[in-house]
């Protein structure tokens, strides 16, 4: 079992590996927040990688934080509550329909105005190579979870 530390909050989720499935346990761990249940170790494997999508994600608000405080008069908590409270946002609405809806975040990024800023951003990140390198830095992590690599892209 994995969970993020959100956890102790009761919000994220938690995965679970358990060949057989087990409905007392599923309660429990739906109880604590939420509860994602994997039938093998490999499939743990896998699921662990999105799991360590903090640090990167942490970064990244990091940018946007350190950009407004280069183009603005935010102080640093400011700045910080500001992009933090955005997040928070896009997870709320990402997350409005997750349980019903397997195309939710496809259906998300459709919505995005034909040629607005939120289209234009996601264009410019896919051509600049950011959702690539997401890619691999997923299957990086992959690779050091399973005990294939030490996770460095550049293999050093």
């Amino acid at each position: 079992m994995i969970c993020l530390p959100s956890i102790a909050q009761h919000e994220g989720i938690c995965l679970h590996c358990c060949p057989i499935p087990n409905p007392t346990l599923t309660t429990l761990f739906r109880k604590a927040s939420g509860v994602v249940t994997l039938s093998d170790e490999r499939e743990m494997e896998a699921a662990m990688v999105t799991t360590c999508l903090m640090g990167p994600i942490y970064g990244i608000m990091r940018e946007g934080r350190d950009w407004l405080l280069q183009h603005t008069k935010l102080s640093p908590t400011d700045a910080s509550y500001l992009i933090i409270q955005q997040y928070i946002g896009f997870i709320q609405d990402a997350n409005h329909e997750s349980n019903t809806n397997p195309h939710r975040l496809d259906d998300l990024i459709a919505e995005q105005t034909a040629g607005g800023l939120n289209e234009q951003g996601l264009f410019n990140l896919d051509l600049l190579g950011g959702l690539d390198a997401h890619r691999r830095v997923m299957d990086a992590t992959y690779s050091r979870i399973r005990g294939d690599t030490d996770g460095n892209i550049l293999g050093g």
